[in-house]
């Protein structure tokens, strides 16, 4: 806990602590994210809003995620429904761009993760923004300069450190891509931002996997709901299991905060909130829930077979909660691992022993950062022989 402010309200000096609390208990993260009737939908938002102010000022946007306005929450679940529906945006259609633009990124000599966010950035302005964007201002060293400066700014962000001249370029690249849109950002980092990472992870861990290469190929053939959970004759578990042990084990928001106002002296705290209220930031520690002792002493190590229904139970269901709960859970929880294993996918038919580029490992598996020594290479083993020998 920490002493984060010390404000002076009208002539008399007033402590407001900030207390940062994490949450590890399944019970206790659920009344977080999904509070009793008591706790209206505005005050869930501004909970939300309090806890990611820091998003709000680095990047310059005002949606649903940083602002306690219910229209505006309303809205935008509206809009986000419509654009991830089947008749607006088809697994198949997005499986067509998603090759496609592997074919066009995916080079020799080219880092792991800068290939992955370009891929994953092109398909979601091509395959599902299609109706918004130009695509013929798109390019790769524009792509390359909007996901590095959303990186480097997210991290930034933790610190307090803003950069308005990376935002501005930034903005100049979305803006002549989107030209309809106010703030593209504000449509790009819930769609963009998480999925690249589930990406990237998904490729790490199928590469050099037969199995999941196996089962990536055959969604890619056929990619639809039911192929995404099919577990094929020969195969040892579906796409949709590989994918949630990835959420499992890696999910992309490692602890989802709320900042809580508690008042020790409940009418005080009502007459005169600001002398009398504590703002607890609490965060839901939802990487350890996820590796809770309910999941076995195997809960540290990848098994997508864990996640089959019959080996599922309902007490580890319940704390697979990478995609939150209640009523700000994610409107795409069902559809993004999909598009993300279709995208995996598109890049793994890329690479590996039988193609001419493969994936060269680094030590440890990545997040946002921490990808030194991944890349993508040609493959060794079909390089062409020099002539006399």
């Amino acid at each position: 806990m920490s002493l984060l402010c010390v404000p002076v309200l009208l002539g008399v000096i007033c402590v407001v602590w900030l207390f940062a609390v994490k949450l590890a208990d399944f019970d206790k993260i659920h009344s977080l994210l999904s509070p009793d009737l008591t706790v209206s939908l505005a005050d869930q938002l501004r909970r939300r809003a309090l806890a990611n102010v820091r998003l709000k000022n680095a990047f310059q946007i005002n949606s649903t995620f940083v602002e306690g306005d219910v229209a505006g929450h309303s809205a935008f679940v509206r809009n986000a429904i419509q654009l991830i529906s089947p008749r607006k945006t088809p697994l198949c259609r997005l499986a067509e761009v998603a090759k496609q633009t592997a074919e066009m990124y995916i080079e020799d000599a080219i880092p792991f993760d800068t290939a992955v966010r370009r891929t994953v950035m092109r398909v979601i302005l091509v395959g599902m923004l299609s109706d918004f964007v130009d695509e013929s201002t798109i390019s790769a060293g524009d792509i390359d300069l909007v996901t590095r400066g959303i990186n480097e700014l997210w991290t930034l962000s933790k610190s307090s450190v803003y950069r308005p001249d990376l935002l501005t370029a930034i903005n100049s690249c979305l803006r002549r891509w989107l030209p309809t849109y106010a703030n593209p950002l504000e449509i790009i980092i819930p769609t963009y931002e998480t999925m690249w990472r589930v990406v990237a992870i998904a490729v790490a861990l199928a590469h050099d996997n037969r199995h999941a290469l196996s089962v990536f190929t055959r969604l890619l053939q056929q990619p639809t709901h039911e192929q995404y959970r099919e577990v094929n004759d020969g195969d040892r578990y579906s796409a949709d299991n590989f994918m949630q042990e990835i959420l499992r084990l890696y999910p992309p928001t490692r602890r989802i905060s709320r900042v809580v106002p508690v008042s020790n002296v409940p009418i005080f705290g009502i007459l005169f909130p600001q002398l009398f209220t504590r703002n607890f930031m609490i965060a839901a520690d939802v990487e350890a829930l996820q590796r809770d002792s309910v999941w076995g002493n195997s809960r540290g190590e990848f098994d997508p077979v864990r996640h089959q229904p019959q080996r599922c139970t309902e007490q580890q269901s319940n704390t697979l909660l990478a995609f939150g709960t209640g009523k700000l859970a994610c409107v795409a929880k069902n559809w993004a691992p999909q598009v993300a294993a279709i995208i995996a996918a598109a890049f793994l038919e890329q690479v590996g022993q039988e193609r001419d580029l493969v994936v060269e490992a680094g030590k440890t598996i990545g997040g946002r950062e921490g990808w030194e020594g991944w890349s993508v290479r040609k493959n060794p083993e079909r390089l062409p022989v020099p002539v006399g020998e």
